[in-house]
Formats: structure tokens, sequence, C-alpha cells
């Protein structure tokens, strides 16, 4: 049996949802648009920090390239901040899209590393 594709939620304007299984996305399904996850290159700058229940918490970015804004676990960006790689307000490289639970976001791909 194969695995069915990741699909990860948008609102019209582009900026992804934070729960893919909230209750307005399944009441107005047209106001969304939903997309196969695909890895990406990308350059994203900081905008805020978004609080959620216990380890949910975020970090929101705004693509440089796209426009669109996307979000991180705090625990992938705590990774990030470990190897040096927030510089300037700034992320660059490959992301992919994760779930946890109803909670989507992007993980920073990063080099195998035995220390971190």
């Amino acid at each position: 049996m194969s695995k069915k594709p990741l699909t990860i939620w948008f609102t019209a304007e582009g900026e992804m949802l934070d729960q893919s299984s909230s209750w307005d996305l399944k009441r107005n399904p047209t106001k969304y648009q939903s997309e196969e996850a695909k890895d990406f290159m990308d350059r994203m700058e900081y905008l805020k920090i978004l609080h959620f229940f216990k380890k949910g918490t975020r970090v929101q970015f705004k693509s440089l390239n796209s426009g669109r804004v996307y979000s991180m676990f705090i625990l992938d960006f705590d990774k990030i901040i470990q190897r040096k790689l927030f510089v300037d307000n700034r992320i660059q490289g490959t992301f992919l899209f994760i779930k946890r639970g109803s909670g989507q976001a992007v993980k920073m791909l990063l080099p195998e590393d035995d220390n971190f």
C-alpha cells in the first residue's frame, strides 16, 4: 500500500494555515486552497512568534521569493539557532512541509550532525 501524499492548506492570500483540521476549513473549504507538499528552496524573513498550547508554539516567516507566510515549530527553529543559520532575521535553505497532529509547518533541511 502506498502512502497518501501530504496535503498542505493555505488561505486565499497564500498564508499557510497553522491547523489543517480547523473548524473553518471544514465549514468553508472554498475559502482555502490545498497543495501537495513538495520540498522547496527559499529565503525567509522572521515575522513573529505564534503562541499555542504546549509544544505547538511556532515562528512565523515570510518568503522573500514568493511573499507567502509559513510557520515553523519552535523546536525546529531552535536547531537553526544552534547551528547559527539565523542571520540578520533571515534563514535560507531547502524546506519541507511537515505535520504534527493537526498542525502543519515547514522545516529546514539540515545536514546530519551527531552534535545536534
